[in-house]
């Protein structure tokens, strides 16, 4: 009987120890599990921030590019017009000071006419008068 009763009780303490040793490594596991998917979620943070980061940082430098592209644009645009301008202007004075001088040719060549005809006048009248 005594016999018996050992062997219950070591099959019962074996139990326990089984038992206890499936527990243990339960444990462990669900905590390995839990410590990889917080190192999971740690990781996929930092992967959106530098995503996030990086996404920033590209619309900074395309809108940079954009804003001077813009001002090189608005920067040929004056060019153009004041070229444009400065050629008009000239054009202008060109057309002016060839005016000008087309008149003073007029005047000059009228007052020349006017010249000659009263020196061919003069003449006839001395011979009329003789």
């Amino acid at each position: 009987k005594s016999q018996e009763e050992a062997t219950a009780g070591e099959e019962k303490s074996q139990t326990e120890t089984t038992e206890s040793e499936g527990k243990s490594q339960e444990e462990a596991t669900a905590e390995e599990e839990k410590s990889q998917a917080e190192t999971t979620d740690e990781e996929g943070t930092s992967q959106e921030e530098t995503t996030e980061r990086e996404d920033n940082s590209q619309e900074e430098t395309t809108e940079r590019e954009d804003n001077s592209q813009e001002e090189t644009v608005a920067g040929e645009g004056k060019t153009q017009e004041e070229t444009t301008e400065r050629e008009d202007n000239s054009q202008e004075e060109t057309t002016e000071r060839e005016d000008n001088s087309q008149e003073e040719t007029v005047a000059g060549e009228g007052k020349t006419q006017e010249e000659t005809t009263e020196r061919e006048r003069k003449p006839q009248k001395q011979a009329t008068e003789r």
